[in-house]
């Protein structure tokens, strides 16, 4: 029997660079994302926390 994945079957994804064996994302997998300013340059005001916009829009869970 032959196990066939996405990958082999499909090719790689965005996500690969050409050439490598292993998708770029598992480079980053225990490593936390990097701290950048961009939403704060593109909103005009500081990126909020999860906490901070699930209290925000908590009617929204609620139904």
């Amino acid at each position: 029997m032959i196990a066939c994945t996405r990958h082999t079957v499909a090719g790689p994804g965005p996500w690969s660079r050409p050439g490598l064996r292993r998708p770029v994302l598992a480079d980053s997998i225990g490593k936390p994302a990097p701290i950048t300013d961009e939403v704060e340059k593109i909103l005009g005001r500081p990126a909020h926390t999860y906490a901070e916009w699930v209290a925000d829009d908590v009617a929204a869970f609620r139904g």
